[in-house]
């Protein structure tokens, strides 16, 4: 196998396409990404869809390969992982919708805020610098229906729970059963809870040779 072929600027498109295929040694690390370092590449990622003149810098990804084909990921798996990871989430919820056959507004889910962006200190259990804390962190997103997410608009969390409710997302109507209220702790508590559903769902096999 040679070795690393020198350097050269790459978008994520670039890496993915093509018909490309990554493996991981077996002596690297087990994947240690926590909600600390998801929640720092979300809020890029919300970054990025609010300008599209700005990119996110991945950093560098060390890669060895003898036939620029078949690569493997010496150093730079956390992130290309975690980057896979969120591409495989969009595509299972898009065929979830598609074999839904989901077609109208009422139906449409978007990614909402339990705790409202522009909340005042008077909603709920924060103040006002734990409202900048929590607002963009992945515990406060959730996903409801658009019809649902316009009635509920900025009521109080003791109210808004009753749309959560009629949700068709399990994890959406789970969200009223387990916090009877809202805080930050209630927000951290619930991005611990999501990040075990994902490292739960998304299992990494490890390569043999």
């Amino acid at each position: 196998m040679k070795g690393i072929q020198g350097t050269s600027n790459k978008t994520y498109r670039q890496l993915m396409g093509n018909g490309l295929r990554y493996e991981i040694p077996k002596f690297q690390r087990d994947y240690s990404w926590e909600t600390e370092q998801w929640d720092d590449l979300w809020q890029d990622i919300r970054a990025l869809l609010s300008d599209e003149d700005q990119e996110h810098y991945m950093g560098y990804l060390v890669l060895q390969t003898s036939n620029n084909k078949e690569f493997q990921i010496i150093d730079g798996q956390q992130r290309i992982t975690t980057m896979s990871l969120l591409v495989l989430a969009v595509l299972k919820s898009l065929k979830f919708l598609s074999d839904a056959g989901v077609d109208s507004e009422s139906d449409l889910y978007t990614v909402e805020h339990i705790l409202p962006e522009n909340a005042g200190d008077t909603w709920g259990e924060f103040s006002f610098e734990e409202i900048k804390r929590s607002v963009y962190r992945l515990g406060n997103l959730i996903l409801l229906e658009k019809k649902l997410n316009r009635e509920a608009g900025q009521l109080p969390y003791t109210e808004k729970i009753k749309w959560f409710q009629r949700s068709k997302s399990e994890l959406t109507r789970a969200v009223p059963e387990h916090f009877d209220s809202c805080n930050e702790d209630k927000v951290a508590a619930r991005q611990r809870e999501l990040a075990k559903h994902a490292k739960a769902v998304w299992k990494i096999q490890e390569l043999n040779y």
